[in-house]
């Protein structure tokens, strides 16, 4: 029997003691197979054979020396979700080639019945389901699996169910590749059938005797009358594997990824085959997984096979192609490998190479590496297998290609962006860039569409990242948040009347922000809280510009805007009257404004917040060409500025931009230093008779000499004859 002696650790916190049982003294425990976690039984107390060595460790006495490792994959590394993918990568480390399991042929073809004759296998969406094998075999009996099945099953976490249930489970971790067993008898007219649910069935009970209400897309393994199994996913009641059985139709497939892994999701069902079908099986293990499960069913449970395999392939799947250059691949690593060099470690993943030689060889990637698809695909595995301690790290050897460098990376450009919002007090957003088609439409006319969408509120592709604020302005409301400043930088998608990188969708990015509400706290210097308004965005978005460099932006009604491209839907969501345009050398490339009401109330809004839109891509474009350019530096001014104030009463039909163009006219260029607005004022009586007064302070230097008072007020007075004949403007008294 199995004794667990003192300080064994049985797990769960059970260590054993010397102790007292029944004023004994007791110097172990006699344990039940299920105390050991060896399997669920605990009828009693475990019997061993009685040949055994009394004092032989359980492990050696059970057979169980073997190591067992756990290995974390990655999600794209499908092919090394069994054991055969993991020597392919021993093998890749040490050289060796993989020995993979023989079929024992002797168990084979042995009956003289045809599987075509025995059943039948259509697939009505080829599309979900590309290829279908089958294997019949006859007259087995089902029972216990040997005791090297279980111990196999049980040391990779799966527990023993019979000799034909556990056949395909072994096979699975055998080679990758998911396998069903159906009980042939219960297949209405020996007739398979792939189909989908819709139309056919609305429910259906699992293995876990589990009822599932299945989507229409649901792709189904079906008889004429019946679901027989959730493809891919998990077989059915009503033909499983019974002690009754004695004919078994195996099936190995190869059923679309994304099918799989949206049914899955659906149904809230994650099993051994869904983990593998929706990250991509081998197409060419379909045979070979069906041949080596008929052969251990033969073998174990003593029925025949059917000669010949049912294998429905309607439309052969190419093995991916793609041109390879070893040049380029050195050039992206930073390396100098020789091509013979490369040549042995594509080989060692299972590439097959043509053109050996040329500058550019054409690479068929192995049918288990469904991850391999482009160019830098292969680079990589030469990165992985040369070993990424060993590629060198320093910024001038990296890429040794001879062009210029970027002087302005997009990635040193997003840190500059973040880094100066940030600091002028915007808080960043990342959201998703798919809206519902009801808020996508608000922004564009049309806004590109979702092919498959999760949900109903992610079926449009955003046109802008206004929604994606406004929305998170709104949730932020509901946390009694009092003042926002936010701001997301992100990709923006629109049709294109041109092919583009994906179909004919085009793909930019753009800057957002949004000012809401109360934008500081009161404080002994100021007593009330400065509110979000057109002017305070204005100042924002202007100092950004100046920021990341670009100087001589002009800003303008967004009225006055002749055409705002992309933004031509801003009259949807914006009040027109609290909107500016954003204009440098004559291209719009920002706006701002107002929410309009009822957009705001769309969002639910308890008040209409202000946003700004700024080209990403033209603002990347315009500050690299800055970069580039000649940076001049001036010496420091000797001479002293004179400042003057005049306060000017003009009609409220002036705007203040027309009143400061005018007076850059009558001042000489070098004089003025500096000019800007510091007081506007209305009073009833002005209201009344149509004037307001607009305070102008002029900042004049020479770089040459002290100005004279003299000269200055000559200066001073000429501006203000000229604005009284062309502006109408008097002096305020």
């Amino acid at each position: 029997v199995a004794v667990a002696t003192i300080g064994a650790d049985l797990g769960e916190g059970l260590v054993i003691k010397k102790s007292k049982i029944r004023g004994e003294a007791s110097e172990g425990m006699l344990c039940s197979a299920k105390e050991l976690g060896l399997s669920e039984d605990h009828s009693g107390i475990m019997d061993l054979p009685s040949d055994l060595k009394i004092g032989t460790p359980l492990t050696e006495a059970l057979g169980m020396t073997d190591v067992i490792f756990d290995i974390g994959i990655t999600p794209n590394r499908a092919d090394c979700l069994s054991h055969i993918g993991i020597a392919r990568e021993v093998s890749i480390a040490n050289g060796k080639p993989v020995k993979k399991p023989e079929i024992n042929s002797e168990y084979l073809d042995t009956s003289k019945e045809k599987a075509s004759d025995l059943a039948k296998v259509s697939i009505d969406d080829p599309d979900l389901c590309p290829r279908y094998a089958a294997r019949i075999v006859r007259g087995v009996k089902i029972a216990e699996s040997p005791e090297w099945l279980k111990q196999k099953l049980e040391a990779v976490g799966l527990r023993p169910r019979n000799n034909i249930v556990d056949v395909t489970n072994f096979v699975l971790m055998e080679c990758g590749h998911p396998l069903h067993a159906f009980d042939l008898n219960t297949v209405n007219d020996k007739h398979v059938i792939v189909r989908r649910a819709k139309g056919f069935v609305e429910k259906f009970v699992t293995l876990d005797s589990k009822e599932r209400v299945l989507s229409p897309d649901t792709l189904l393994i079906s008889d004429a009358d019946k679901p027989l199994a959730i493809a891919g996913i998990m077989g059915g009641e009503s033909s499983e594997i019974t002690d009754a059985t004695t004919d078994v139709l195996i099936e190995s497939a190869y059923f679309n990824p994304s099918s799989i892994r949206r049914s899955a999701k659906l149904l809230g069902l994650s099993t051994d085959a869904s983990y593998r079908f929706e990250r991509g099986v081998d197409m060419a293990n379909v045979l070979f997984a069906v041949d080596r499960a008929a052969a251990l069913m033969a073998e174990l449970g003593g029925g025949e096979v059917a000669t010949g395999i049912i294998d429905v392939y309607p439309k052969t799947i190419e093995p991916k192609t793609f041109s390879f250059r070893p040049a380029k691949a050195n050039a992206l690593l930073g390396t100098d490998l020789d091509t013979d060099v490369i040549e042995k470690n594509i080989s060692s993943v299972g590439f097959t190479i043509e053109g050996l030689g040329s500058d550019s060889w054409k690479l068929t990637a192995p049918s288990w590496r469904v991850d391999l698809e482009q160019e830098v695909d292969a680079t990589e595995e030469i990165a992985r297998i040369y070993g990424y301690d060993n590629l060198p790290t320093s910024i001038e050897d990296r890429i040794p290609i001879n062009k210029e460098r970027d002087v302005l990376s997009k990635l040193e450009f997003d840190a500059i962006v973040r880094s100066q919002l940030i600091s002028l007090g915007f808080f960043e957003c990342i959201s998703t860039p798919m809206l519902s088609a009801s808020i996508a439409e608000i922004f564009h006319a049309k806004p590109v569409e979702v092919m498959n969408p999760l949900t109903v509120d992610l079926e449009r592709m955003r046109s802008s990242i206004i929604g994606n604020l406004l929305d998170v302005a709104r949730r932020n409301e509901r946390h009694s948040a009092s003042g926002q400043r936010l701001f997301e930088m992100g990709a923006v998608f629109h049709y294109s009347d041109t092919k583009e990188q994906v179909a004919s969708v085009k793909q930019q990015w753009e800057i957002s922000l949004l000012l809401k509400d109360n934008l500081e706290e009161k404080n002994p210097y100021n007593t009330k809280e400065p509110q979000a308004d057109i002017f305070y965005l204005r100042g924002a978005i202007e100092q950004f510009l100046n920021r990341i460099g670009l100087l001589g932006v002009v800003c303008l009604p967004l009225g006055e805007v002749k055409s705002l491209g992309d933004w031509a839907s801003a009259n949807n969501y914006l009040d027109m009257s609290q909107s500016l345009g954003f204009v440098f050398k004559k291209e719009l490339i920002a706006i701002a404004g107002k929410v309009g009401k009822q957009v705001s109330d769309k969002f639910d809004l308890r008040s209409a917040p202000y946003i700004a839109t700024l080209s990403y891509d033209r603002l990347h474009e315009l500050a690299r060409a800055a970069r580039r350019g000649e940076r001049k530096v001036g010496a420091l001014p000797k001479y002293p500025a004179v400042e003057r104030d005049i306060a000017l009463m003009i009609g409220r039909a002036v705007t203040a931009r027309q009143l400061l163009d005018e007076v850059r006219t009558k001042i000489p260029a070098e004089l003025l230093e500096d000019l800007r607005i510091f007081d506007q004022f209305e009073s009833k009586e002005m209201k009344a008779a149509g004037t307001k007064s607009i305070g102008v302070r002029l900042s004049l230097r020479s770089n040459e000499r002290t100005l004279e008072d003299s000269e200055v007020d000559t200066v001073v007075s000429g501006v203000v004859e000229s604005l009284k004949s062309s502006l109408g403007a008097t002096l305020r008294s």
